[in-house]
């Protein structure tokens, strides 16, 4: 079975780490505008409020929008700054030198697997919103992994975009995997 490390190497030749500012643009984003919108429906609905009850609008923001927004920010930012730890501090995406490719799984647990480029089929790319996604399928023949394994790196949040990973990767590969570059 493959080595199950903490953390990729950052000290090979090429290697993809997820960038802090793009990071905090789409999340953060996406937080804020949530955030945003929650403000417009509780300030909207408290002032309805006040109007029926003929009470100042700010003493109803006071009693009823202070205690739903505060919790509001925090139920939707906490769940950014855990993601940003999680991404951020867990080391590069993936890593790669002549001879196989560090990758680390999708997701908020990701893990480090080390693959040989005897391991390794194919590299390409696949089309999403705001970014590529970098496959790297395993053979079915390595006896590390199961059938089927394919591996995604998303460039949404990394410091490198797909055509700079898979140049890279063509050229560390020296064909012993098959690397599409993007057409």
């Amino acid at each position: 079975m493959s080595p199950r490390p903490n953390r990729i190497p950052g000290d090979l030749p090429f290697v993809v780490k997820a960038d802090g500012r793009k990071f905090a643009f789409w999340f953060g984003g996406v937080a804020g505008g949530s955030l945003l919108l929650l403000c417009c429906l509780v300030g909207g609905h408290s002032y309805l409020l006040a109007r029926d009850l003929n009470t100042p609008p700010t003493e109803m923001i006071n009693t009823v929008a202070v205690p739903v927004l505060i919790p509001g920010m925090l139920v939707l930012g906490w769940p950014v700054l855990v993601a940003y730890r999680r991404l951020i501090g867990r080391g590069p995406l993936l890593a790669a030198d002549h001879s196989g490719v560090w990758v680390r799984t999708a997701g908020m647990l990701g893990r480090p697997y080390w693959l040989p480029w005897e391991a390794v089929v194919a590299v390409y790319a696949g089309g999403n919103f705001g970014g590529k996604t970098v496959w790297i399928d395993c053979d079915p023949r390595h006896p590390a992994f199961p059938p089927g394994t394919r591996f995604p790196v998303r460039t949404l949040t990394s410091d490198h975009d797909a055509r700079q990973i898979l140049t890279a990767l063509d050229g560390l590969a020296s064909g012993r995997a098959s690397v599409r570059p993007l057409g």
